[in-house]
């Protein structure tokens, strides 16, 4: 059997590695506030204004979409893969690809972040592939109902909030410590206990609408939507027109519910988070829209692509160098500023992080064909290393 895996196509989709570039700057946003302070600890206590106006920031531009967008790609990425299926085998190939994933989330969340989300994709990715070759209308209604059952866990999860409020966790003082002042290893132990409760949470909140935006991203692997935007541009345009401000505007003001004085003791938080889950896939609409229309019709896209696409397509290695960075600045067995950061200044640590590996995806590029992470993978995928260096000719 000829396992050879094929070069990686010359002919990229250029909206989607800038799309997904621009996906990982705000997973890292949303990422920073449990990375910076202890898991389930977050922003607490962090009322400056310039906190509360970088809070607002990060919930209405970031939370709760950023990783849709990834799931999106995410889906349109298997619709990609199958539509390339030659010989047949991708099933064997997704199904090593998921398990790397799988392996790969579980060593990031007892290592690294405790609110990996490659696990997630792999587990949901695998129950869908058998999904795959759904009609498009089918995979559409399955998307909805999918959404529906998100919309019910966040409503049990709203009620939990709107009646209990925020309560103390009489842990959360040696678990900080642990962060803080920890070796590695001992950092590494309560992420693999924080990461439980995490899955939970990740679970009611996350799963069913990852699995929504997965079946989107499936049907829109079908056309030529994102692969060739200009094409696409007037209805893009019709659609970005309304569903930029009705999603935007709508996580604005969830984002002021979130971040009211007396949020933590009733229906305000409840009602912000149900607001935003609600408002989250159509703000994704318009900013997929945005993303056609630029891409479609504006004279410096070609430099924006340029500026952002190597991260985007090297998406693996930048999204767990993320954490890897965040971890050493901020744990105690690194620079040991867990809770000394705040949000604003966590918006810029994001920012410079997420450079500082474009920047280095760029390097990286210019002489190996993949990221590091994506060529592990794709190895793994094809059982049998892949070609990594580019030729001379190649970055002449």
């Amino acid at each position: 059997m000829n396992t050879t895996p094929p070069a990686p196509s010359a002919d990229r989709h250029q909206l989607v590695d800038v799309l997904r570039s621009v996906a990982l700057l705000g997973i890292l946003v949303v990422n920073l506030e449990f990375l910076a302070s202890a898991p389930f600890l977050g922003w607490e206590g962090r009322d400056a204004w310039w906190d509360l106006a970088a809070r607002w920031v990060g919930i209405t531009f970031f939370q709760l979409k950023s990783y849709l967008v990834f799931a999106v790609l995410f889906g349109y990425g298997l619709a990609i893969m199958a539509s390339r299926d030659r010989d047949g085998r991708l099933g064997g190939r997704y199904a090593r690809r998921m398990a790397v994933l799988a392996v790969l989330g579980a060593l990031h969340a007892a290592f690294f972040f405790v609110g990996d989300i490659l696990f997630t994709y792999a587990v949901i990715g695998s129950l869908l592939f058998a999904v795959r070759h759904w009609a498009t209308a089918r995979l559409l209604r399955l998307a909805g109902w999918l959404f529906g059952i998100a919309t019910a866990l966040v409503g049990l999860v709203c009620l939990v909030i709107a009646a209990g409020g925020a309560t103390d966790d009489p842990g959360q003082a040696a678990r900080t410590a642990v962060y803080a002042d920890g070796t590695f290893l001992e950092v590494a132990a309560q992420r693999v206990e924080d990461t439980l409760i995490a899955l939970v949470f990740g679970g009611l909140l996350q799963w069913a609408s990852i699995a929504s935006a997965f079946c989107v991203g499936l049907a829109l692997g079908r056309g030529d939507l994102l692969a060739h935007p200009a094409r696409h541009v007037a209805r893009a345009r019709r659609v970005m027109r309304w569903a930029l401000p009705v999603g935007f505007g709508a996580c604005g003001v969830a984002g002021v519910l979130t971040l009211a004085a007396d949020a933590r003791d009733g229906w305000l938080p409840a009602a912000g988070l149900m607001i935003q889950h609600l408002a989250a896939p159509v703000a994704v609409a318009g900013v997929l829209a945005l993303g056609i229309v630029i891409a479609g019709t504006r004279s410096w896209w070609p430099r924006a692509h340029a500026a952002t696409a190597a991260g985007g397509a090297a998406s693996l290695s930048v999204y767990l160098g993320e954490s890897v960075i965040a971890s050493l600045v901020f744990n105690g067995y690194g620079l040991g500023l867990v809770g000394d950061v705040g949000p604003a200044l966590a918006l810029l640590f994001a920012l410079a992080i997420w450079g500082a590996l474009e920047w280095g995806m760029r390097a990286w590029r210019a002489h190996f064909r993949q990221g590091p992470m994506e060529w592990l993978l794709r190895s793994a995928t094809y059982l049998r290393w892949a070609p990594l260096r580019r030729a001379a000719a190649q970055r002449s």
